[in-house]
């Protein structure tokens, strides 16, 4: 019962932010000089990897089975990679490289524990992939000339490129905390008082 109440508060959040983007973002426009880093997406979206690597650093803490524990880095590493590229630490050009790298890392390690969260990761895997290719498609539209379909798809996803990161990074998020729902589950109970 306590992980679908905290899975009713994460997915408000994410729901919360998606809809209340656009009026935050314009009456913050009033008094600074706004640029997509300060929306509520933008910052949404680090809140909510901010969220997977303290739920990764619980599991690592207190969890006992080794393959978990293992999982939890992996989400950790993942989503510290995540956050830098968020905050424009890492380079365009090596994001899909760090990406890679951690989202096979936690396919190979679900496919063993949990293929329920393995749907999660492939829900964020397909909607981060859209928001790419609509900034592939602003950016770099020579890149995609050669596939007019490709092409086309791109240009509809555009203006969806921050709302599609936010719920790729969304169901990434859930993943982990699926994965760990016993774990936290736990540790909330033990720390009621705290929280």
């Amino acid at each position: 019962m306590l992980f679908i109440v905290l899975s009713v508060f994460f997915w408000a959040i994410v729901l919360l932010a998606t809809v209340l983007w656009k009026p935050v973002y314009d009456s913050m426009a009033q008094f600074i000089e706004m640029r997509t880093e300060y929306g509520l997406l933008e910052q949404g979206s680090k809140f909510i990897l901010l969220l997977m690597m303290s739920t990764s650093l619980i599991v690592y803490r207190n969890e006992n089975d080794r393959a978990r524990i293992l999982l939890s880095l992996t989400f950790l590493l993942f989503a510290l990679a995540m956050y830098l590229a968020e905050s424009n630490f890492i380079g365009e050009a090596w994001q899909p490289f760090f990406g890679a790298v951690f989202i096979l890392a936690i396919v190979v390690q679900l496919l063993k524990i949990d293929l329920l969260a393995l749907l999660f990761v492939f829900g964020g895997c397909a909607a981060i992939t859209m928001g790419m290719l609509g900034d592939v498609w602003h950016d770099y539209p020579e890149v995609l000339s050669g596939v007019p379909s490709i092409l086309k798809l791109g240009q509809v996803v555009y203006p969806l490129e921050e709302y599609l990161d936010l719920w790729g990074i969304g169901f990434f998020a859930y993943a982990s905390l699926l994965v760990s729902r016993n774990m936290l589950t736990i540790f909330f109970l033990n720390h009621r008082a705290g929280f």
